[in-house]
């Protein structure tokens, strides 16, 4: 017999040292023959018996018991109060006869077993009921635990026959339990997870246990990522297959973030680097060809892209023309479709440019607004692309494409970085620029046609019907202008009868060739001249035939040529640019004479000696005298002269005075 410390210290469904299960049973009776009947119990065949007088006695101990025996005189002491009171596994009562056995069992006892003067017969009797309603007991909680799991419980037979399974299968799958009866475990996956099913079996029956994951599809068609555990289980009846099937998304979506943080990690690490060689490449390219060449190819060389080009939108348009690239192009550029056959208001490149602000299409092969470009850029493997303005201060000089092989390429943080070089490459284009622009020679030209009536000599063009050229035009120094202008095709009299009809403008012969006449035109200053003047150019030629006018600009080499177009044909209707060139101006000494003597004239000089060249003064024999000269002009021939003389002087010392110093050696020599 069992001390009370002893039974506190024993736990329930504790193993013997040989592994067998033990019984931890207490004995309450106050019954001497029943008492000595637990202490021949106790140790019978793994069954542990203390023994007590009474349920008061056992306590707080009760909860470490697998079960309690009580003999008859406790049936009628408030049995089943107590037995509330006592969580015990189980209750098992020894009866001399059936009434007191139908007492007991009414309130709630697990089992009665007959006790009767056969001690030996009483006690294996006993010893039997305990292991059989433990047994009963456990089976019923195992049942339970099995049920109450968030896994799926399975058992099924090398063929397929499941034969157990829990609530959850048909909670999560949405079959019942008859509709399951009729499944196999390769039912209820994906068809391309069959395989993988079955290998698992076969593994199982052979090393016994596998694990495999596979999604697991309900009623609805609804995929569920899941892992599987199977365990071989040899039984009386022949092997059995139990297995625990997990619910993985979380799983999963926790290493699908991992991954992808782990690969955005990588690309950032590999976009920094190439964005570092870019850099490198930057600094030493002298030119904004090289620029634009070493930036291509260093984005497109390798992973995460697969093509780059660097484009510029035309002054005269809205399509962003190509200026380099590099990588897989295939004919992209050639295969991209102009602005007006696009759909929607989504122009990747020509977008970026026009705002100033980055234009993704993260998912090409689905996005609505990409469809112009769609069928080129899926042929060649581009799945996403971002356009980057090439802007530093307030200057756009293009845009930076790129494509990249994935969707979604494009976050945040890759959008910053990008950002970032787009500066940095309009910088260095911008520096490229300035530099060229100090030692070239190069100006940009653009020719316009306009039809707008209200530039003068377009509409004065159209009144005669006869073919008109600007020669010059010239400050008067009294807020007006002087316009030389070469008519041919109408009389000077009907000339000066046209113009008459202008009270703004008044009009001189300044020679009549009979072919053609020359006019100096006076009055306000010339629309045109003025809004070119604005942007920094000049106008270097200016003709009109029968209503159809054409004028040349000339800009400095970094002017904003786009900003110069824009202005001219929002203010001059019917007005479009046709050519744009670059071209060299004359040698640099012959630049800084021609400068210098420009700079030294007056407005009025200026003026009379154009008159004086354009009446033929300067011909020999001379188209017209000194006196007819000053007289179109409005002044007395000794100022004529005057004015002429310094005219020459200056012309004479801009020449002299720029001249390269001579080299007295060679001068000697």
């Amino acid at each position: 017999m069992k001390s009370p410390d002893r039974t506190a210290e024993q736990h329930v469904g504790r193993r013997s040292r040989s592994g067998h299960r033990t019984i931890t049973t207490a004995l309450v009776s106050r019954d001497q023959g029943i008492r000595a009947l637990g202490e021949q119990l106790d140790g019978e065949r793994g069954i542990d018996v203390t023994v007590r007088s009474a349920l008061s006695e056992i306590g707080k101990r009760a909860g470490r018991i697998d079960c309690i025996v009580c003999g008859p005189d406790v049936v009628d002491s408030g049995i089943a109060e107590k037995k509330r009171g006592v969580p015990a596994s189980a209750w098992i009562v020894l009866c001399e006869d059936n009434e007191t056995a139908e007492r007991a069992l009414s309130n709630g006892v697990d089992r009665c077993v007959h006790w009767g003067d056969d001690r030996d017969a009483t006690v294996a009797h006993l010893a039997t009921a305990l292991r059989a309603v433990i047994n009963t007991r456990e089976a019923k909680f195992t049942r339970e635990a099995l049920q109450r799991l968030n896994d799926l419980f399975f058992v099924f037979d090398p063929d397929g026959t499941l034969l157990q399974w829990n609530h959850r299968l048909s909670e999560v799958t949405g079959y019942d339990d008859d509709e399951i009866a009729a499944m196999s475990p390769s039912d209820f996956v994906a068809a391309e997870d069959i395989a993988a099913i079955e290998a698992a079996v076969r593994r199982t029956l052979e090393s016994g246990t596998a694990r495999t994951e596979a999604d697991l599809v309900t009623r609805d068609g609804e995929a569920i990522p899941y892992e599987f555990t199977g365990a071989l289980l040899e039984t009386e009846a022949g092997d059995r297959i139990s297995g625990i099937g997990r619910d993985i998304t979380d799983c999963k979506r926790r290493q699908r973030v991992l991954a992808e943080q782990a690969e955005q990690l990588r690309t950032l690490n590999h976009i920094n680097a190439v964005i570092r060689e870019v850099n490198q490449a930057v600094v030493r390219a002298s030119t904004r060809e090289e620029i634009e060449e070493a930036v291509c190819t260093h984005l497109a060389k390798k992973e995460p892209y697969r093509f780059a080009w660097i484009g510029e939108q035309g002054a005269a348009s809205d399509r962003v023309t190509p200026r380099a690239w590099a990588g897989i192009e295939k004919g992209y550029l050639e295969d991209r479709p102009d602005v007006e056959e696009k759909r929607g208001d989504h122009i990747t490149a020509a977008t970026a440019i026009r705002t100033g602000e980055i234009q993704t299409a993260q998912r090409i092969a689905e996005d609505p607004e990409f469809e112009p470009w769609r069928e080129a850029a899926l042929e060649r493997g581009f799945r996403s692309a971002i356009a980057v303005p090439l802007r530093y201060r307030e200057t756009t000089y293009g845009v930076l494409c790129v494509y990249a092989p994935r969707p979604e390429a494009f976050d945040e943080d890759e959008q910053a970085v990008l950002a970032d070089l787009g500066e940095t490459v309009a910088y260095a284009i911008s520096a490229a620029e300035r530099r060229r622009a100090l030692v070239t020679n190069s100006v940009i030209e653009l020719e316009f046609l306009t039809r707008d009536q209200s530039i003068g000599y377009v509409a004065l063009s159209a009144d005669l019907g006869c073919e008109l050229t600007v020669e010059g035009v010239s400050p008067t120094g009294d807020g007006e202008v002087a316009a030389f202008v070469t008519i041919r095709g109408a009389d000077c009299e009907a000339v000066l009868s046209t113009i008459a009809d202008d009270p703004d403008v008044e009009a001189t012969v300044v020679a009549d060739h009979g072919e053609e006449c020359v006019f100096r035109m006076t009055g306000p200053e010339p629309s045109v001249s003025g809004t070119i003047a604005d942007y920094g150019g000049v106008v270097r030629e200016a003709d009109a035939d029968d209503g159809e006018g054409r004028f040349v600009v000339e800009l400095p080499y970094d002017a904003d040529i786009r900003a110069v177009v824009g202005g001219l044909e929002k203010y001059y209707d019917r007005t479009e640019l046709v050519a744009q060139r670059e071209r060299e101006r004359t040698g640099p000494s012959d630049a800084v004479v021609r400068e210098a003597f420009d700079d030294a004239l007056t407005d009025r000089q200026r003026e009379v000696l154009r008159a004086a060249y354009l009446s033929g003064f300067f011909d020999w024999p001379r188209g017209a005298n000194s006196g007819e000269v000053a007289e179109v002009l409005g002044i007395t021939e000794p100022t004529f002269h005057e004015h002429l003389r310094t005219c020459q002087r200056k012309l004479v010392s801009a020449y002299f005075d720029h001249q390269p110093p001579v080299d007295l050696a060679e001068l000697i020599a």
